[in-house]
């Protein structure tokens, strides 16, 4: 099917696909079962993971219009978080520490 993307959060991570934001509701063994982050939606999405990569091998219809913009958002936090922590900056104390 097509192509999804997997963003971390502070519990876990999400799946994004065609607009929709989607949290891990179940997984065993290299398939991941994902819901709908919208309270009372029924969408869902399976995924199978083969060397680090999700492929959507089933999805249901959702019961509201995908959110383009909160999937970007989602996206460029996630980014912005990754970036931040492979590059942290010291705090004031290590700074008075070191010298």
């Amino acid at each position: 099917m097509s192509d999804c993307e997997i963003v971390k959060k502070k519990r876990g991570c999400n799946l994004l696909f065609k607009g929709f934001s989607l949290k891990k509701d179940r997984s065993y063994k290299n398939k991941q079962h994902w819901r709908c982050t919208v309270s009372g939606c029924s969408g869902r999405v399976h995924t199978t993971e083969t060397d680090g990569r999700h492929t959507v091998v089933f999805s249901t219809e959702h019961n509201h219009m995908p959110d383009e913009e909160a999937v970007a958002s989602s996206v460029a936090k996630s980014t912005l978080c990754q970036k931040a922590s492979e590059h942290p900056c010291k705090s004031k104390s290590e700074e008075h520490t070191s010298e």
